[in-house]
């Protein structure tokens, strides 16, 4: 049974549809962000990194009053929108 989710899972990384990243955001004594992490990655880097800075970008949006010396998780869903490249006959 593992090996079928493990497959499954390739599959989909391998197709594109996993564009989900769960980023980790640790705050400092002050509640600042100190640290900005991927805790479960879409296995594409670019996506990784994308999802980092957007999630950093938005804390203080999503978290107005962060506790000191927390740590915050949030799910980034990162989507591909340039074209696909045509093929020619």
């Amino acid at each position: 049974m593992k090996t079928r989710s493990i497959l499954i899972a390739l599959l989909l990384v391998a197709s594109g549809c996993a564009n989900d990243v769960l980023v980790g955001l640790q705050t400092g004594p002050t509640g600042k962000v100190t640290d900005v992490f991927v805790q479960q990655t879409s296995y594409n880097r670019e996506y990784d990194q994308v999802a980092m800075k957007a999630a950093r970008r938005d804390f203080a949006e999503r978290v107005p009053s962060p506790r000191p010396n927390h740590l915050y998780v949030q799910k980034v869903r990162v989507h591909d929108d340039r074209p696909e490249k045509s093929q020619s006959n």
